[in-house]
């Protein structure tokens, strides 16, 4: 301290201190407010990155400064800015804004290294502290209480904040731009964003952040399109600031909502997208970025729902209603090309977009198991088949609920847009169940029942609450009521004069504004003799096949009529046509009737169907489909008169591959292989004259004869194969048709009641190069017998050859050929043989030899025993094979057992002992290891010795 100036001659009084002298003692003081390093940034935060400007311009521009509070402050004394370092010429702007305020433009403090400036007088805690710069650099300050009022920093008397440092960055260092290369039109799930090195929070706080939000204004997106027009949605915009992962996002003053590139339709073209500052005069920020807008090929897209929820769900144009309580529905989007015969385009991105609607929001929805976000736009990618499967999740599935379902991909809006709507289950139709045989009586019947149900309007059986109407009104030929149960109702019609044959009676039922009629057909009483067949017309040829589209009973003319309608005549004994008799009409496999030419789910497939003759005997209202190719019998049949056409139907067109097969084949090293494979329709039917690439892919064992092949009358395409001299392994042989037909079943088919599966317009096979090898195999482990064991000796070499075996037994030097075999067609040989010792093989053939294979043979001993009192027992043994050898009998004791004697066996391995044992009850056993053997041993013997 400099004890000559004012500050130093202050009486000490004056300062509020006791001071005690004492010899040898300092001065000990205890000051009213502390000082040195006491304040403190709140939140201990001491650098921060901002962006360079001037804050004084308007209030955005104020809005960029960073923003703190300081903590430790006391009494009424000023808080000054203290620069300490700055570039050359740099001003660091303060201000502070009482009440956790926001900044305006009016700076009262620029802070130079020259000196300290006044901040704020008698400092409160809700004060905010901004800071700013107009020249980039890095600037360092600190905030210091000036408890004297001098103006100017000194340790002993004045509170500091730390240095605090403060970095100033040029727009061109503080924002990066990234767009994505390539986006498929239509797409807008694709961004324009921009990370910083900014600073993004500050003390204001906000949601996301005053601060990042802020910054964000300052950003402008200025997009320009060259050759495809700007379709209103790419339109210029400000930045959105997400604080999750600290990025600002393109916001779109259109309908994308706040993160999308822009939905780019028409022809491909170039988009630039420019980062600017705060308009589209500002000055442009870094490098532009384009991005390719791209053609996904798809010029029809068709909106459906899946067929396999037909019982809760039901779709009329887009109309799509959903009986309450069901939570998911599957939509679907086909994607299309435009090619002559339009094709699915794979790999494309459709937008499924989902709007609110009465009771639900999207927040109540997931798509595909994820929330839905808020623009509603979720991305699907087709499959190979051009689909695009969409699973709603509605958590409101109370009656009135809605939202609605559209679809895009590039270019194409899909059509129909579909509007769901919860509806509880109603009455929607009346239908007659009565059978055409029950309803065509023979004249002299009684009475007839007619039966029928309700139906809701998702095909379901409807049985009304017992709040409403349970009877369903009958009219026309008589009056009265059917009662309902569990949906479905009965009425028993008595006429009451007796009905000729030939005539007709007709009831129509009436429920909730909804009518069935039921005619019923009086048949004559006389039996059917004869049925005639005209159509189809026996005989007839090249008949048309059905393909994957909706089935359509059109026939050629050779069919007998162009309908496909069943014709003939039921006659009498007397020749005359029969009125209303039963025919049952029956196909075998692969042929469907059907009582609509266009069948649905009021008139399905049916392998077998009953009909009624008309008036006049003449058989109508039935319809034969063909499935498969080849020959056909059709059959009439009204009681035992019978009639039948043979007819042939043509095959499937070449571009009905629906199946592609290779068939697996292997060779050897150098070998010619004929590979093969089948190509069928969607009925399984042999496809002739379709063409078929084939491709294996990198490998290199080998060379395919031609990667484009055409089948024959049988469906089946080949080519040759010849594996590499040298190589082997496997490979993948990929056939894939070249002109497939449409790969997913024509929902008219369900909708018939007939389930087809899913197509598949390529299929693979395995070829295997596998150098020639000749193999062995023996049986490891023979027990000899009394002449030894049998070998079984297998192995594998080129079919139809004779190869040798050899055979070494223990103790020999050198192999001996035993026997030769010969492989069968699939290269496989087996013999057996006797051995009496242990034996090594190999087999030989066109100068190959086998690895050696080993069989080992054990001899077999057995034993008995009699005890001959005065501790002396007799000891018999048997050994095998029949050979002399050393028997070595046992006694089995703790330790190592004792060898009792050894003998040596006679020629057939027999042999005797008599041992002493001490009294009691002992365990003997013994050895006997033929030659060329591996040791045998008996079981162990118990004896009580005497």
């Amino acid at each position: 301290m400099n004890l000559n100036s004012k500050k130093a001659r202050i009486p000490i009084a004056a300062l509020g201190v006791t001071a005690l002298c004492s010899a040898g003692l300092g001065i000990f003081a205890s000051p009213a407010q502390a000082v040195g390093q006491s304040l403190t940034f709140v939140g201990g935060m001491t650098n921060a990155s901002i962006l360079a400007a001037d804050p004084q311009v308007d209030a955005d521009s104020a809005a960029l400064t960073y923003g703190t509070k300081v903590s430790g402050t006391t009494g009424t004394d000023t808080l000054y800015l203290d620069v300490l370092t700055a570039p050359a010429g740099g001003e660091v702007y303060g201000q502070r804004v009482a009440s956790n305020g926001a900044p305006t433009n009016t700076f009262g403090a620029t802070g130079t290294t020259t000196a300290p400036v006044s901040l704020a007088t008698t400092p409160l805690a809700s004060d905010i502290l901004y800071f700013g710069a107009e020249d980039a650099g890095t600037y360092t300050f600190r905030v210091f209480q000036d408890t004297n009022g001098d103006g100017i920093y000194q340790a002993n008397f004045d509170s500091t904040t730390p240095t605090f440092t403060l970095n100033a960055r040029a727009a061109a260092d503080a924002f990066t731009l990234a767009a994505p290369a390539t986006v498929q039109a239509g797409t807008k799930a694709a961004k324009a964003k921009v990370t910083t090195t900014l600073t993004t929070e500050d003390i204001r706080g906000g949601s996301p952040s005053a601060l990042g939000d802020a910054i964000a204004k300052e950003l402008y997106f200025d997009f320009a399109d060259a050759g495809g027009g700007v379709t209103g949605e790419n339109v210029d915009g400000v930045g959105q600031y997400t604080a999750a992962d600290g990025i600002f996002r393109y916001m779109s003053t259109g309908t994308d909502g706040a993160d999308a590139l822009g939905r780019d339709a028409g022809t491909p073209h170039t988009l630039t997208t420019q980062l600017k500052l705060g308009s589209a005069a500002g000055a442009t920020v870094g490098t532009a970025r384009t991005t390719e807008i791209t053609s996904n090929g798809v010029a029809t897209l068709t909106t459906a729902v899946d067929t396999g929820q037909s019982d809760n769900v039901k779709v009329t144009g887009g109309t799509v209603k959903v009986r309450p309580g069901t939570s998911d529905v599957m939509f679907t989007a086909k994607a299309m090309d435009n090619a002559g015969t339009p094709a699915p385009v794979a790999n494309a991105t459709v937008t499924f977009t989902l709007t609110a609607g009465a009771g639900i929001a999207l927040t109540d929805l997931t798509a595909n198991g994820a929330a839905v976000p808020a623009s509603g736009e979720v991305t699907v990618t087709t499959g190979a088949d051009g689909m695009a499967k969409l699973t709603v999740r509605s958590a409101k599935t109370a009656d009135a609920n809605a939202y609605t379902v559209n679809a895009s991909s590039g270019a194409a809006n899909a059509t129909p847009a579909l509007s769901v709507a919860y509806q509880a289950a109603a009455v929607d139709a009346v239908k007659i169940t009565s059978t055409s045989t029950e309803l065509t009586p023979k004249v002299g019947t009684t009475s007839v029942t007619v039966k029928g149900k309700l139906v809701d309007q998702f095909g379901k059986d409807f049985q009304p609450p017992a709040s409403e109407n349970q009877q369903v009104a009958v009219s026309g030929d008589a009056t009265g009521n059917a009662v309902l149960s569990n949906g479905t109702f009965s009425y028993t019609y008595t006429p009451t004069t007796p009905p000729a044959a030939g005539t007709t009676n007709s009831l129509t039922f009436t429920y909730g504004g909804k009518t069935a009629t039921a005619t019923i057909q009086w048949a004559s009483s006389a039996t059917a003799s004869k049925v005639t067949l005209t159509a189809p017309a026996d005989g007839a040829k090249d008949l048309t096949i059905q393909d994957n589209t909706a089935p359509d009973a059109t026939q050629v003319a050779a069919f007998g009529n162009t309908t496909g309608q069943i014709a003939g005549t039921v006659l009498g004994a007397d020749n005359a046509p029969l009125a209303y008799q039963s025919v049952k009409l029956t196909g075998g496999n692969g042929v469907w009737f059907s009582s609509a030419a266009t069948p649905d789910a009021d008139h399905p497939l049916m392998e077998s169907m009953d009909v009624v003759s008309n008036a006049s005997g003449v058989l109508s209202g039935a319809y034969v489909f063909f499935t498969k190719s080849g020959e056909h019998k059709i059959t009439a049949t009204s009681g035992s008169a019978t009639a039948s056409s043979t007819v042939t139907v043509k095959a499937p067109a070449s571009t009905q591959g629906y199946n592609v097969t290779v068939d697996d084949n292997s060779g050897a090293p150098g070998a010619t292989m004929i590979v093969t494979g089948k190509v069928t329709d969607i009925f399984g039917n042999a496809v002739p004259d379709a063409d078929v690439t084939l491709s294996t892919g990198t490998s290199t064992i080998g060379a395919i004869g031609s990667t484009y092949v055409t089948t024959n009358a049988a469906g089946v395409f080949s080519t040759t194969f010849i594996g590499g001299t040298n190589q082997s392994g496997e490979l993948e042989l990929t056939a894939k048709l070249v002109t497939p037909a449409v790969l997913t079943p024509n929902a008219a088919y369900k909708t018939a009641g007939v389930t087809l599966p899913e197509g598949k317009e390529s299929g693979t096979g395995t070829i295997t190069v596998a150098a020639t090898k000749l193999t062995l195999s023996s049986t490891a482990n023979v027990t000899a017998g009394g002449q030894g064991g049998t070998a079984k000796l297998s192995g594998t070499f080129r079919p139809n050859v004779s190869v040798d075996i050899w055979s070494k037994e223990s103790g020999e030097r050198s192999y001996s050929l035993m026997d030769s075999a010969m492989t069968d067609a699939e290269g496989e040989f087996g013999l057996s043989t006797r051995v009496t010792r242990s034996t090594y093989f190999i087999v030989k053939a066109d100068g190959m030899s086998s690895a050696s294979s080993l069989t080992e043979v054990w001899s077999k001993v057995s034993l008995s025993g009699k005890a001959l009192g005065k501790g002396r027992v007799q000891l018999s043994a048997n050994g095998d094979p029949n050979t002399k050898a050393t028997l070595n009998f046992y006694q089995d004791v703790a330790g190592k057992d004792k060898l009792l004697k050894k003998v040596t066996s006679s020629t057939s391995g027999a042999g005797k002992t008599t041992v002493k044992l001490a009294k009691g009850t002992r365990s003997v056993y013994v050895t006997f290891k033929a030659p060329g053997t591996s040791m045998g041993k008996s079981k162990v013997l118990k004896i009580k010795v005497k």
